[in-house]
């Protein structure tokens, strides 16, 4: 009998992209992935593979991304220094989203999916899809959950300003313990670049 799973991603940029190789190792090791849990990329990450992508799909998307293509500078934050709200238009992040990600209803996912944000005003945690919100498109759920303060705009969803989930939790763990399933696999990629390049 396979011993189901339900897979944590947290954030970390594009660090998370780890998280398809942890995805596919759990596959390989015949762990039969009951859920997952995102947080900021790492939601992004999860929620292709949710909606039925192949590690190879998943993989190709990420590595054709640039930078610029996802995070474009916003030339007004430069003009305003530090009165800008963020650094980053959302536009490009958006757009990377759409590419990484197929489906665009928590409905259309193939495996149960829940993500995390923030609101920013009242510091609440919200979950979006299994378990949480699923009246929202799935692409602006993202966004939220991806919106790092002062570097993109927050997500403004039923009049509340939503930013990335790892503002509360970076890896969703707490959320994860609820879930019924054999085991939870928790994939954290780190906060920063603490390392040199070799």
């Amino acid at each position: 009998m396979k011993s189901n799973a339900v897979a944590v991603f947290g954030g970390g940029g594009a660090k998370s992209l780890a998280c398809a190789g942890a995805w596919r190792a759990m596959r390989e090791a015949g762990l039969e992935i009951a859920h997952i849990v995102g947080t900021s990329m790492g939601a992004v990450i999860g929620a292709a593979l949710a909606s039925g992508a192949t590690y190879d799909e998943v993989v190709i998307a990420a590595r054709s991304l640039s930078r610029r293509d996802v995070a474009p500078i916003d030339p007004l934050a430069l003009v305003k220094g530090v009165f800008a709200a963020n650094l980053f238009k959302p536009d490009g992040l958006r757009r990377a989203i759409e590419r990484l990600v197929p489906a665009t209803r928590f409905e259309a996912l193939q495996t149960p999916f829940t993500l995390t944000a923030t609101d920013l005003d009242s510091g609440e945690l919200l979950l979006f899809g299994a378990g949480g919100r699923v009246d929202v498109p799935l692409h602006d759920a993202l966004y939220a959950s991806c919106a790092l303060p002062l570097y993109f705009p927050p997500a403004r969803i039923d009049g509340r300003r939503l930013a990335d989930g790892g503002l509360r939790a970076v890896l969703g763990l707490e959320l994860a313990s609820k879930i019924p399933a054999d085991l939870v696999i928790a994939i954290h990629v780190g906060p920063g670049f603490d390392e040199p390049p070799p």
